[in-house]
Parts: structure tokens; sequence; C-alpha cells
């Protein structure tokens, strides 16, 4: 079933990113490939761990490099797919087409922070998003973008850190320099601090299942859970007394 999608409070994420992205559509997967595919790496590395997966999400999905893949080593029966730009949502159509996946595709133009639906989602994909937001925003982006998962769903981040040591980063504050350059030329995006992106989930609300990173923690994945609140007794069970 297509996702019932209903309008909602926004972000407002036009303060600081724009629709402009189908400009850059065309070069989009050249950027990847200059950047020597790290970003495609960053995104492919837990590829696979979700093969009982009915259905997902990807958020800011672009071109649909990772989204073909995901078809193909994961198999869901649905895949939504979602992006600021119709073109972008084009060419990852044609890219799902080519792979000869047989799964149910749906593509949602428009910006995620506007949407909500009653449809949940076995995985939800951030890849480089959460970096386009600025640092206040992307706690409740995120708790925006949980709203859609299934009650065991899984929210899979992957994005560029900031790496502990000092010659990583370096090369990761030039790294996103010269990509901020790109797309603000490009698609007159406004540059975002890189911030701490493991301070938007710390705390009890998130259990970290797994975490990889790569050239020496400039890139990094994540796979985030809920953690479940356990209810509390009812005064009944508080008082029960032992068999």
């Amino acid at each position: 079933m297509s996702p019932i999608i209903r309008t909602r409070g926004v972000l407002d994420h036009g303060k600081f990113s724009s629709t402009a992205y189908g400009k850059v559509a065309f070069l989009y997967d050249f950027l990847d490939r200059i950047s020597g595919d790290a970003c495609e790496k960053t995104r492919n590395l837990f590829l696979g761990r979700f093969t009982q997966c009915r259905n997902a999400l990807e958020v800011g999905s672009g071109t649909g490099r990772f989204a073909a893949l995901f078809a193909a080593k994961d198999n869901p029966g649905e895949l939504t797919l979602n992006d600021l730009s119709g073109e972008m949502l084009e060419r990852a159509q044609l890219k799902l087409a080519a792979s000869g996946w047989k799964g149910r595709c749906y593509l949602l133009p428009g910006d995620i922070t506007r949407m909500e639906t009653d449809q949940k989602f076995d995985v939800v994909i951030l890849h480089f998003v959460l970096n386009m937001f600025p640092v206040g925003d992307r706690k409740e982006f995120l708790e925006r973008c949980a709203g859609f998962l299934s009650e065991d769903g899984t929210l899979w981040v992957s994005d560029f850190l900031r790496p502990k040591y000092f010659w990583p980063c370096l090369i990761s504050q030039l790294n996103w320099w010269i990509a901020v350059v790109l797309f603000w030329a490009l698609a007159r995006n406004r540059p975002n601090a890189l911030g701490d992106l493991e301070k938007v989930w710390e705390g009890r609300e998130w259990i970290v299942l797994d975490k990889k990173t790569i050239l020496g923690g400039i890139y990094g994945s994540y796979l985030l859970q809920r953690r479940h609140r356990e209810k509390p007794a009812s005064a009944r069970d508080a008082f029960r007394p032992p068999p």
C-alpha cells in the first residue's frame, strides 16, 4: 500500500537548504566518484543486514545509487524514496528499473519534515542528510524520522564525523568544505557545521545496535533503535501475592 502522506508542522527546512538539487542531479554521481566513492563505501557498510526487511524508507535518496544496491542486496518488498528534488527521484527510479529489482517502489518528492503517515517502516535510512540540518535542529529532525519507524524498526544513519585525531580531522574539514563549496555553488545550500553527530542520539532514548567507521573516523555509519520504555506495573500486579 502506498504511504498516505499528510502535512504537519515544519522545521522550516527552506531557511537553510534549497530545492535546487535538480540542477545538480546530472553531476551528483560524478561528485561522489571524484571523492573516491567514500560516501558510497560508507552507505554500504551495513548492506545485507536487512534481508528480512518488509519495507524501507530512504530520506534524501538522491539519484538512487544506494537504493539500487540496497534493493538488490536486501530485497525489501517495498521501497519508498524521498527527496526534495523530483529530478533526483526520476534518476533513482531509472536505476531501480535497470537493477532488475522486482519489488514495489514509491516516490515521495518534497520536504520530509512537512509529512507524516500512518504507515510504518522496518528501516528508515538517512545517508548524508543530518549534516544538511543546523546543529540545533538535528535532534528534532531525528525524532521526526523516528516517527516513521515500526515498533522494532531500525534507523540507519551514515554521515560525516568529527574525527578524534589531528590528521583525519584536518582531512575531514577539507573534504567537508570542498563538498560544501561545490553544493553551495551548484545548488545554493547554506553550509552547516559538522557538529558531533553522536550527540544527536545520545541519552536514554536510543540504543546503538552497531557502528562502523572508515578513513580514520572521517565517515561513519550507525544502526539505531528506539529503547522500549518499561510499562509500569499496575497496582494489582504490584501487590499480587506470590504463588
